[in-house]
């Protein structure tokens, strides 16, 4: 039995020994520099914009999988059926009422994360170099652009009931579509070691790249329903959204971490 107690407390020692452990590895080498609090208030700004987003998020995949299915007859087309795919909708398309204008919000929200999270970014100290700085920003701007692309699609299909017509996308848009998915782990590459909360909230913001809705799709929905659907498996933009919401608690965690940096110098200058 003494045997048994020491072991507990050897465990509990350690389990928390490593979760004082965590937050100073999440700040990187940025928590050993006392931070401005301009980088403080874009990480806050961005969390909330990020949480903001989720919600919206949440709000329309709850109109497609738990309200609407509710008023279908067995006879009706099923909820899992393609037609009724929001992201990114293609014809044919059958607009779910509540799902295309707060996934298009959802999505505005996430792009103004975006450049609040490349901006908190850039005024970490100490200041990154001539040429790592603009590379920062230019893949922070093209991370932003496709999601805003991603919204302002939805907006549209929302106002006009039909999805923008295919050939009516810009190449430009297309190409930011596809550059977006590449800038978004280019900065988190970038921003690994400096900060990896930061690195991390730029991780998940892959879950709302067209990349990151097929793998939701077929690969995590799948895991977490314990369904493989034949068309869209129940949950996927659920799946998608949460992504987004990790991002704006991982973004609350970097304030948190850039605020005590700033407490930490505060306590040793009073020494």
């Amino acid at each position: 039995m003494s045997e048994f107690a020491t072991d507990l407390r050897q465990l509990r020692a350690s389990s928390w020994t490593a979760l004082k452990s965590t937050p100073r590895w999440l700040g990187g080498t940025s928590a050993a520099t006392p931070q401005s609090w301009v980088a403080v208030i874009f990480a806050s700004g961005a969390a909330l914009f990020f949480l903001a987003s989720c919600w919206f998020q949440l709000s329309a995949a709850h109109a497609r999988w738990i309200t609407f299915p509710a008023g279908l007859d067995p006879s009706d087309l099923s909820v899992e059926d393609h037609l009724y795919d929001y992201y990114l909708a293609s014809e044919p398309f059958v607009m779910i009422p509540g799902t295309s204008l707060p996934f298009g919000i959802g999505m505005l929200l996430q792009a103004a994360g975006v450049v609040l999270l490349t901006m908190c970014l850039l005024s970490l100290r100490p200041r990154q170099s001539f040429r790592r700085g603009p590379l920062q920003l230019i893949l922070g701007l093209l991370l932003s652009a496709s999601c805003a692309i991603i919204g302002y699609e939805s907006l549209l299909t929302s106002r006009n009931g039909t999805p923008p017509h295919e050939s009516g996308r810009t190449a430009l848009a297309d190409t930011l579509l596809t550059l977006g998915f590449f800038a978004a782990i280019g900065l988190c590459l970038l921003c690994a070691r400096r900060c990896p909360a930061l690195s991390l909230a730029v991780f998940f913001t892959l879950g709302t790249n067209v990349h990151g809705y097929i793998f939701a799709c077929y690969i995590v929905a799948p895991l977490l329903t314990f369904y493989s659907s034949h068309d869209t498996t129940p949950g996927t933009e659920t799946v998608v959204a949460l992504s987004t919401g990790l991002s704006g608690l991982l973004l609350l965690v970097a304030a948190w971490l850039l605020v005590r940096s700033r407490s930490n110098a505060w306590a040793c200058w009073a020494r």
